[in-house]
């Protein structure tokens, strides 16, 4: 009911990067029709296979075209995780189609593998007439302002995402308003994840003027990204009022005491936050403490910059 590709994963992994003289780029550019045409075929085929997993594979590049033009018709994968890999320009473009057309997917995982290409954005637009997929990763793809505006408009009309991941994408605080705006409107996405990115102070600030409005988004993560006092304080405003969120990440940003007290009050309005990751904003047992005179029960949680 899986099948998963991973070169990492291979017994013979030594000898198989020995035998490619350590790179993967010297390797011709066309890849193995047949050998695509036989797992493309296969997964036509297929009824049982729940999820397929490439991620981080050089194998992708010789299958990814037969994998788009059988889930044209597949009846039955349910995730496809094509992270980190090296997809062709019109792999790009055939995904678009099966994100269209494909009513059984409902987790595609595109980390790190469209920043090179120009026209990915085709693919967010191709998710305004998707009814299926729930979760959608595109951490590390390099977003620029019109694509987020896609995304944004996609993020207004699509009624199927639960949960999407733009970690790491470089987002200013600009690129924040096109997904705040959505977020007014959108009333389906429970999990956003925005952390590793450059909204600063302003672009929280947008977000939190979002979930003032917004009563179905359940966590949100803004680590990472440059937020300080001022940013905080919105933070703490939208707390008072926003009665949905549960999940909270806002370390290892610029927050000093002002913005640490700003939010013990807000907690004590707020009580559906269950989980606040500050820990590196304010020692675990100052901000206890805090917490602790303020009456009110919360985990305080913290992450791995790179747990992925």
């Amino acid at each position: 009911r899986q099948m998963c590709i991973r070169d990492r994963d291979l017994s013979d992994s030594q000898a198989y990067y020995e035998s490619r003289k350590g790179s993967f780029e010297e390797e011709p550019d066309t890849p193995d029709d047949e050998e695509s045409n036989l797992l493309g075929e296969a997964l036509k085929l297929n009824k049982s296979l729940l999820k397929l997993d490439f991620c981080y594979s050089d194998k992708c590049k010789i299958y990814s075209n037969g994998i788009c033009e059988a889930l044209v018709c597949n009846k039955a994968l349910t995730h496809l995780n094509l992270s980190g890999t090296h997809l062709k320009e019109n792999t790009v473009e055939n995904l678009g189609k099966v994100i269209r057309v494909n009513k059984k997917l409902k987790t595609l995982r595109l980390r790190e593998c469209l920043a090179e290409f120009d026209r990915k954005a085709e693919i967010f637009t191709a998710f305004k007439s998707n009814s299926t997929i729930e979760i959608l990763d595109l951490k590390l793809n390099d977003m620029y302002g019109d694509e987020v505006k896609v995304i944004a408009e996609m993020l207004t009309i699509n009624r199927a995402l639960i949960e999407l991941d733009l970690n790491y994408n470089n987002l200013e605080s600009e690129d924040i308003k096109y997904i705040s705006e959505a977020l007014k409107a959108n009333r389906q996405l429970e999990r956003l994840y925005l952390s590793d990115n450059r909204s600063r102070s302003q672009g929280a600030s947008h977000i939190c003027e979002a979930l003032k409005v917004n009563k179905k988004l359940k966590e949100l993560d803004l680590a990472y990204n440059y937020i300080e006092d001022e940013g905080v304080k919105a933070v703490a405003e939208m707390l008072k009022i926003n009665k949905t969120l549960v999940t909270l990440s806002i370390e290892q940003n610029k927050i000093e005491t002002e913005g640490v007290n700003c939010m013990i009050e807000a907690l004590k309005i707020n009580k559906t936050l269950k989980r606040l990751g500050m820990e590196e904003n304010a020692s675990k047992a100052v901000m206890k403490k805090k917490l602790e005179d303020a009456e009110r029960t919360i985990e305080l949680f913290s992450r791995s910059r790179y747990d992925f």
